[in-house]
C-alpha cells in the first residue's frame, strides 16, 4: 500500500501538489495556532478517557482483537515501513524515475523528522507506560530515558508517513487508505497496553503536523533528494560506498 501510494506521485508534470482532501488549511496561512489549539483540546479530552480506554483494552491476550492489534502495529514500525520506502527509492533510482524515488525519500524524511520530535517530547515529559503504572496515567518523571510513553512513537511515525504520502499525491482514495491504517496503529498501541489513549492522540496530531510540514519544506527547497546520489567506488580491496547531494 505504501509503495503503491508513493508511486502515484510519479507523474509527467513533475512534483504533485498537496492533496486537498485533508485539513491543510489548518496548517497554512497562519493556521498553525488553530491546529495546535485543537490538538491540545483533543489530547486533554482523550486524557479524561485514559483509564476507561485502558480497561476496555484488557482482554484475553490470545483473542482475535489482540492478534489483529499485533498485525496493525507493523504499519507504525520503521523496521517494516522503512525497507518498503527504501525499495521504492532504489527502484526509482535504478529505473531513472525521479518522480518515484524523490517522493519515497521525502516520505521517509518526513517520518524521520516527526519521530525525532516525538523522541524529544518523550524525554522531556517522561510519562510512564500503562504497563508500569496499571490504572495511574498521571505518573511522570521528566527527562527520563527509560521506557517513556508520551506521545506514542509508533502512532507519530504512522501518521507522519500517512500525511507525507497524502501530500505526494492527489489521488482521492489515498487518504481513505493511509489514515485508517495509521489510526489502526494507534488503536493497537492502546490495545497492547503500551500507551494511554492520550499518548496516541498526541502522536497522531504531532505525526500529521510534522509529516506535512517536513514534506512541504523539502519540496519547497528545491528537492534535496532529487539531487542526491549514492556512490560506489574503488577496487576489490578498497571499496567505498557514499552518499552525495548538492545544497
Amino acid at each position: 500500500m505504501l509503495l503503491g501510494a508513493s508511486a502515484l506521485a510519479a507523474r509527467a508534470d513533475g512534483p504533485v501538489p498537496a492533496a486537498s482532501s485533508t485539513p491543510d488549511a489548518a496548517l497554512d496561512g497562519g493556521g498553525d495556532g488553530l491546529y495546535e489549539t485543537a490538538s491540545v483540546v483533543g489530547v486533554a479530552a482523550s486524557a479524561a478517557a485514559d483509564r476507561w480506554a485502558w480497561r476496555q483494552a484488557q482482554d484475553d491476550p490470545g483473542s482475535p482483537s489482540h492478534r489483529l492489534s499485533r498485525f496493525a502495529e507493523h504499519f507504525g514500525d520503521p523496521t517494516y515501513v522503512g525497507p518498503a520506502l527504501l525499495a521504492s527509492y532504489l527502484a526509482g533510482r535504478v529505473a531513472r524515475l525521479p518522480n518515484v524515488s524523490a517522493p519515497s525519500a521525502r516520505i521517509a524524511g518526513a517520518a524521520l523528522g516527526a519521530s525525532l520530535l516525538c523522541e524529544g517530547l518523550k524525554f522531556a515529559v517522561g510519562r510512564a507506560r500503562p504497563g508500569r503504572t496499571a490504572e495511574d496515567p498521571l505518573r511522570f518523571d521528566p527527562f527520563n530515558t527509560h521506557d517513556t510513553s508520551f506521545p506514542s512513537g509508533h502512532t507519530t511515525f504512522a501518521f507522519a508517513t500517512a500525511a507525507a504520502i497524502d501530500a505526494e499525491t492527489d489521488a482521492r482514495w489515498v487518504p481513505w487508505a493511509v489514515y485508517p491504517m495509521a489510526a489502526a496503529v494507534g488503536w493497537a498501541r492502546v490495545h497492547e497496553n503500551r500507551h494511554w489513549l492520550s499518548d496516541v492522540t498526541a502522536g497522531a496530531a504531532l505525526g500529521f503536523w510534522a509529516g506535512r510540514k517536513v514534506d512541504a519544506m523539502e519540496r519547497g527547497h528545491g528537492g534535496l533528494f532529487d539531487r542526491a546520489r549514492f556512490l560506489a567506488r574503488g577496487s576489490r580491496r578498497n571499496f567505498r560506498v557514499g552518499f552525495q547531494t548538492n545544497f
